[in-house]
């Protein structure tokens, strides 16, 4: 697979918050942090995305891009807890699940619990051509920082919606029907969601999420808690409500 990393940055007049950009993949460090399995996958598993001793599929897997050794995920507590306490511009992580979606679709990212390690910070999902190449569209559904917080639709190159919120809670979600993709990011609360609806050519397209940041303005650790991975119209894709380990170390 391709790993997604250097990202672009999204503008929005008011906020000037996040949006991101694509390159390959490739896999330096193995992105656990404490409580993941380990790179050799917990008693019972094959290591190449079988079944372990629970009955638990191995759906997703994790990479990181540049210098990001303190970044990682890992399954805990009924979620799929993403950090990255990298500071450094470009420094990434990036989870990706290990089938790709064909076809129609509507998948949806249930999240909570996100916290920005300073202006610039962002998490987000993302639909990328399998494979991809560099300058290929990238369409993200996030929320950020940058300096105050947001949430975003965007596709790179193409529109851009962002949307103030104090809400650290929501669903991003991805739908394509034919050659027209939907990305929202929708915040809990009532604040308006931030959508976005444009024409992508209907390759195979991997799904994943995102942790970075977009400036060297970081002073924390950056994180967020999935709780549900929802997907219908594409069979090959599973859903996942992370109730067990389903993370794959590459």
């Amino acid at each position: 697979m391709r790993r997604i990393a250097t990202l672009r940055t999204l503008v929005a007049s008011i906020v000037a918050a996040v949006v991101l950009s694509a390159t390959a993949c490739g896999g330096d460090d193995d992105g656990q942090v404490d409580g993941a399995a380990s790179a050799d996958g917990p008693v019972g598993l094959d290591g190449r995305g079988g079944l372990d001793t629970e009955g638990c599929r191995r759906q997703w897997t994790v990479s990181v891009a540049g210098g990001a050794s303190a970044a990682g995920a890992a399954v805990a507590g009924g979620a799929l807890v993403l950090r990255n306490a990298t500071t450094a511009l470009g420094d990434q992580l990036d989870v990706m699940h290990l089938t790709t979606l064909t076809g129609d679709f509507d998948a949806s990212f249930a999240y909570e619990m996100f916290v920005a390690g300073g202006a610039g910070a962002f998490a987000q999902a993302v639909l990328i051509h399998a494979p991809s190449a560099p300058g290929d569209p990238l369409v993200t559904a996030g929320i950020g920082n940058s300096p105050q917080p947001a949430v975003s639709a965007t596709f790179q190159p193409g529109p851009v919606d962002v949307q103030v919120t104090a809400a650290v809670a929501g669903t991003f979600r991805l739908r394509r029907s034919g050659d027209q993709v939907t990305t929202t990011t929708t915040p809990t609360g009532g604040d308006p969601p931030a959508t976005v609806t444009s024409t992508l050519a209907t390759y195979p397209l991997g799904i994943g999420l995102q942790l970075g940041t977009n400036t060297n303005a970081l002073v924390g650790e950056t994180s967020i808690r999935i709780n549900d991975f929802t997907v219908t119209g594409d069979g090959s894709v599973s859903p996942d409500d992370f109730s067990c380990d389903s993370v794959s170390l590459q």
